[in-house]
């Protein structure tokens, strides 16, 4: 575990872990080296030193025999409203370099760790589920069991599983707002979800992390993605999924278990009315990499 703010180069066959409550984690990746650059950042630091991290790690990592310097890629992870001044930075310092997001997620507000594989760049998110949070909180004031009555005008939220109980609790989280009504389909084939995609105009589609596997239900799901920019898109699972550039558009949010279900509701929320936080994902929306001539 990381707990000191700075740049490192994380070598192959090594993992290493931070805590994405105390740090905005920048990591540059390219898929022909077995190294990984990490930048961690605490907010409490000066901003002024961050360009001349970013410059140093990077001009570091380019160097290295296996890194092709036209495939880096980045990812940022942490709370983003937190890091503003920083994420404004590294913005512009990426479209300088050219160098492409491919997953963010700067919408933590509950206590994370954040693993990396310094070998392939891969990341996965590990939730602290030891917080004060108890199951009896599914059952408190305003949940799916007392709510108010639902209004005449809906949003709907498509909510896609092979899970029943992931179905019955993403129905009962998501309908404790009278403005939306969930629909969960308990049959999903590549014909049944080409009917429910085409179906409705829905305000967020919500997937669950066993489909990653059925590639035919993927490609779909992306394609819609990239055909509805302005739909909100969730992923329910332990850490984003690493399908194509669509897959970025993902939110995260926490498995269905019941300590972590209330941070779900939260991060649902977030989510769906992404337009009025600066720490959603949009807040890093970059161009893709110029072609070299």
């Amino acid at each position: 575990l990381l707990t000191q703010s700075g740049i490192y180069l994380i070598s192959r066959n090594k993992n290493i872990s931070a805590s994405l409550n105390d740090f905005l984690v920048i990591t540059l990746h390219s898929p022909s080296s077995s190294t990984t650059a990490l930048i961690l950042k605490n907010s409490a630091e000066h901003q002024a030193d961050f360009l001349n991290q970013l410059d140093t790690i990077y001009k570091k990592y380019s160097s290295l025999e296996d890194v092709d310097p036209n495939l880096i890629q980045c990812k940022v992870f942490g709370t983003g409203n937190k890091f503003t001044p920083f994420l404004a930075t590294l913005k512009l310092w990426l479209n300088k370099n050219g160098i492409p997001v491919i997953a963010t997620d700067l919408g933590r507000p509950f206590p994370g760790e954040l693993v990396l594989e310094g070998a392939s760049g891969r990341v996965r998110i590990k939730y602290q589920v030891g917080t004060e949070e108890t199951p009896s909180s599914i059952l408190s004031t305003g949940t799916a069991r007392n709510r108010a009555q639902s209004q005449a005008t809906t949003e709907p939220v498509l909510v896609l599983s092979r899970s029943q109980v992931i179905r019955t609790l993403s129905r009962q989280a998501i309908e404790e707002d009278p403005q939306w009504e969930a629909s969960c389909p308990d049959k999903l084939d590549s014909t049944s979800l080409s009917l429910f995609l085409k179906k409705n105009h829905w305000s967020a589609v919500i997937v669950s992390n066993e489909l990653k596997s059925d590639s035919k239900l993927m490609d779909q799901i992306l394609d819609f993605a990239t055909n509805h920019p302005k739909v909100c898109m969730a992923w329910i699972g332990a850490e984003l999924p690493d399908l194509k550039k669509e897959s970025k558009r993902f939110r995260l949010l926490p498995p269905l278990e019941p300590v972590l279900i209330p941070h779900f509701k939260k991060i649902l929320k977030q989510s769906i009315q992404a337009s009025t936080l600066s720490e959603t994902s949009e807040t890093l929306s970059f161009p893709k990499r110029k072609a070299k001539s």
